[in-house]
């Protein structure tokens, strides 16, 4: 199996399935409704706000994969437009889902060279870096989400 592919895999498991780390993110989210998705403990983020800060850069990569442009940055990871229902929260579960699905296909497609190409500019290290920088940044967050979880139940 190519190193690309088996870099989309492991985003695969974060998201969707078999994540050997716990349990995956949808798996996680089940059950979190609009209410709990929003609702904010002291000191911390609400779990939407998680959700769509981990996502935000497998979002942008993508946007990268399709146009060439990087246009992310990490003053706005945090910009979640506002979710006032259930309806915009299982929107943004959607949208992550979609976002988590095109990754892997572009990612999938890379090759070695490509994997060890700068990712855009030197100063951002390589492909490979940088995508398993996005993985390991949603296992981060799915942990804090996790507790964020056990603490509302």
């Amino acid at each position: 199996m190519a190193t690309a592919q088996r870099i989309a895999d492991m985003l695969n498991a974060a998201y969707f399935e078999g994540n050997w780390t716990g349990p995956n993110l949808f798996s996680l989210l089940e059950g979190v409704d609009c209410g709990m998705a929003t609702k904010k403990l002291e000191g911390f983020n609400s779990i939407a706000q998680l959700v769509f800060h981990l996502n935000y850069y497998i979002h942008e990569q993508n946007h990268f994969f399709r146009t060439g442009e990087l246009k992310a940055k990490d003053a706005l990871s945090f910009d979640m437009p506002p979710i006032k229902d259930e309806t915009e929260w299982q929107a943004l579960l959607a949208g992550v889902k979609e976002d988590g699905m095109k990754w892997q296909k572009h990612v999938s497609t890379l090759t070695d060279n490509q994997l060890a190409a700068p990712f855009i500019d030197e100063k951002y290290g390589t492909y490979y870096r940088n995508l398993h920088g996005a993985i390991q940044h949603a296992h981060y967050h799915m942990g804090q989400i996790a507790l964020i979880k056990k603490q509302l139940l």
